[in-house]
């Protein structure tokens, strides 16, 4: 007996927690694909050049001509323009889904490019006008507000939690419809000054579903806050953690 207890003293100490099943510690080859460990820096770099992305990437360049066309008084050019970048919105999600070509890089430059777009928008449509009224500059203010009230949020709950699981709601969805709409029937009202009685409508709606999405986000971000950190992340099936 005096022998066994020895040699168990001469075994080396473990560190690392206890995994109660299996036996032995996962092969981090196998773990679940959004453990941080489980993806290295080859293949970022490898899944960055997609469809998705590209498209984004146009998205996000289409900006500067955009405000440029706008501000010069070509609403036409403008309109044509901001149509192609947001029926990207649209093709690269899909795309990312049905293909499987979802990456890191495209989680972070989609909703910048979206909110990107819009405000540039929203802001340069208040401040000039050329053939008819400027948008309300309380409306954009309020559209630029809300858009850096939630990237403020979301950068305080990844510092705090390391989560940047963000999850868009209908409200959110809804709500960016509502400003393409806006942008869109804004610049129709050169060339169809029938719609501005649909613009004034929207003028109505839109600040209803900025203050109902960003609550939405609100109540998200504050619910992630208060959420447990998961340490079993990247262990095999019916693993679990001892402490």
């Amino acid at each position: 007996r005096l022998r066994a207890t020895l040699a168990r003293r001469k075994e080396p100490i473990s560190m690392l927690p206890y995994v109660s099943k299996p036996d032995r510690m996962p092969n981090m080859a196998h773990a679940s694909p959004i453990a941080p460990v489980t993806k290295s820096v080859e293949s970022e770099l490898t899944t960055w050049l997609t469809v998705p992305n590209l498209l984004t990437l146009f998205r996000l360049l289409s900006t500067v001509p955009i405000v440029a066309l706008i501000a010069a008084g070509y609403d036409t050019a403008a309109l044509g323009l901001f149509g192609a970048a947001s029926i990207t919105d649209c093709l690269d999600g899909y795309i990312a889904r049905r293909f499987n070509q979802r990456s890191a890089l495209g989680r972070l430059l989609d909703p910048i490019a979206d909110k990107l777009l819009t405000c540039s928008a929203f802001v340069v449509l208040s401040l000039f006008q050329h053939h008819h009224n400027a948008i309300p500059r309380w409306l954009a203010t309020a559209v630029v507000s809300r858009d850096l009230l939630i990237l403020a949020g979301a950068t305080l709950v990844y510092f705090v939690t390391r989560n940047s699981g963000f999850r868009p709601t209908a409200s959110g969805k809804i709500n960016t419809l509502l400003e393409i709409a806006v942008i869109v029937t804004y610049l129709c009202a050169t060339p169809f000054p029938v719609v501005d009685v649909v613009l004034s409508t929207l003028y109505l709606i839109l600040p209803i579903s900025i203050a109902v999405s960003a609550l939405d986000y609100l109540i998200q971000g504050s619910r992630m806050l208060r959420r447990p950190c998961n340490f079993t992340v990247g262990l095999p099936k019916g693993s679990t953690i001892r402490r």
